[in-house]
């Protein structure tokens, strides 16, 4: 479709219209499948220092639009469950592992609170079952959270 409409609106550099693209367009990479060992590689060429954002500090402005713009958005159970994986990669969620709290029985291990907030059917209540892994709250729904050491 690019390569169609930058032949119907033409070229600024080759005099033939208004666009200013340098090439007749159809460049990108659609569909591109890489393999896991290159998106590994491109990973590991962004972490750390070698981000260009680090170091960087967004400005008040900035971070209110970004709220602004990502409040009332709903995201499906897929995308959750994407991202709670990605940060248990990442080093940022813990295992857990749920008990009843009258008879303490095993209920199972999770790979983090938020999983096993919705396994257990209240994700809204992650906080409160982080406050009981740490030992701040006894029990939350009936749950005891404990980080797996």
């Amino acid at each position: 479709m690019e390569i169609e409409l930058v032949k119907k609106y033409g070229r600024k550099d080759l005099n033939e219209g208004t666009l200013v693209n340098l090439t007749d367009g159809g460049d990108g990479i659609l569909n591109c499948k890489r393999s896991e060992e290159t998106k590994r590689k491109l990973s590991l060429k962004k972490i750390g220092e070698k981000n260009p954002q680090w170091g960087k500090k967004q400005s008040e402005e900035t971070k209110k639009k970004r709220n602004e713009s990502l409040t009332g958005q709903k995201r499906n159970e897929e995308t959750k469950i994407k991202q709670s994986l990605s940060s248990v990669k990442s080093g940022q969620a813990k295992e857990v592992d749920v008990f009843t709290y009258e008879t303490n029985d095993y209920v199972g291990r999770y790979y983090a609170i938020s999983e096993a907030c919705r396994q257990l059917g209240f994700h809204h209540l992650n906080g409160k079952a982080t406050q009981v892994a740490k030992g701040k709250r006894n029990h939350v729904q009936g749950y005891v959270f404990k980080y797996v050491a």
